[in-house]
């Protein structure tokens, strides 16, 4: 980090030595740093012994929407929000079955309801990717995917 480190330090120079508020070079770092923070935060990963991969339902979206995980692992979905949500590979249950998909020799799975405040759990046998949506709200665009990576 230390050469991004470096490199933000340069900018910030070259911005104060051009006449540019100080206002302007605290707004330009804050946004780096909100940057570099989501690159951090982006496709998170979960080992065998790390904490357990918690999906966030919040408001209209899954929180992270994509999620790298071992195979035999379990992933817990929570309800952070005021409205119902599901969690759906079954294409009975969504309007476009073009948005889902699980890997071949996977079950298809469904949450049923899941009410604010509640959680559900699915443990990844088969390795490979899974598409899935919250039936009543994926032509919102509330997608998620979960990636299951071999043991």
């Amino acid at each position: 980090m230390t050469g991004t480190n470096d490199t933000a330090l340069s900018a910030a120079r070259s911005t104060l030595s051009k006449g540019l508020s100080r206002r302007t070079l605290f707004r330009q770092a804050g946004l780096l740093v909100t940057m570099g923070g989501t690159l951090l935060l982006t496709g998170c990963t979960f080992g065998k012994d790390d904490a357990k991969p918690v999906v966030k339902m919040i408001e209209m979206t899954f929180q992270p929407a994509a999620l790298t995980i071992r195979q035999g692992q379990t992933v817990t979905w929570t309800n952070k929000s005021t409205f119902v949500h599901t969690v759906t590979t079954d294409p009975t249950r969504v309007k476009d079955p073009t948005r889902i998909s699980s890997p071949a020799g996977a079950a298809v799975f469904d949450s049923g309801n899941i009410a604010p405040d509640k959680q559900w759990s699915q443990t990844f046998t088969v390795a490979g990717t899974y598409a899935y949506c919250c039936a009543p709200h994926e032509l919102t665009g509330m997608l998620g995917t979960i990636v299951v990576t071999g043991s």
